[in-house]
């Protein structure tokens, strides 16, 4: 092979490595920040007017559903997210939320089918997209003190 010819096959491929490596670059580095939370919070209920009601990190013992509320805003006009609720460093429960538009209001719940109270402890739910945490919330469950 020609020496013009080593050099142009090396430098096409030095020019294809570069150009793929900024093309991954910008989809990750996009995709850690395209999504922001303009609100997230834990909270008993949502009320008529669907704000978050009853906002807290500690609840009371009794509790039978504990609510995750958030507002959002985002490049995708439409994602997944991934929810995990954890109790005590154990994960409880899974879901996937549809986001169909670039911005908007959620809220989801965490409850039992029982219908006992949620037990006491320590909490955390985190919001994955793609692989990456967005957000964590900790919140707790308590016996109150008479």
């Amino acid at each position: 092979m020609s020496r013009s010819r080593r050099t142009f096959l090396l430098l096409l491929s030095s020019g294809i490595f570069i150009v793929s490596t900024f093309a991954l670059w910008t989809v990750f580095r996009t995709e850690s920040t395209s999504f922001i939370f303009n609100r997230a919070v834990v909270c008993d209920e949502v009320d008529e007017n669907y704000k978050p009601s009853g906002v807290a990190s500690n609840f009371d013992y009794g509790t039978r559903q504990i609510c995750l509320w958030f507002e959002y805003c985002t490049e995708y006009e439409s994602c997944e997210l991934f929810l995990y609720w954890y109790f005590r460093d154990s994960l409880v429960f899974r879901e996937t939320v549809d986001i169909s538009s670039t911005s908007g209001k959620k809220t989801l719940c965490l409850l039992r089918e029982d219908g006992y109270p949620l037990p006491r402890g320590d909490y955390r739910v985190r919001i994955e997209l793609n692989g990456r945490n967005l957000t964590t919330l900790n919140f707790s469950i308590y016996k109150r003190e008479a």
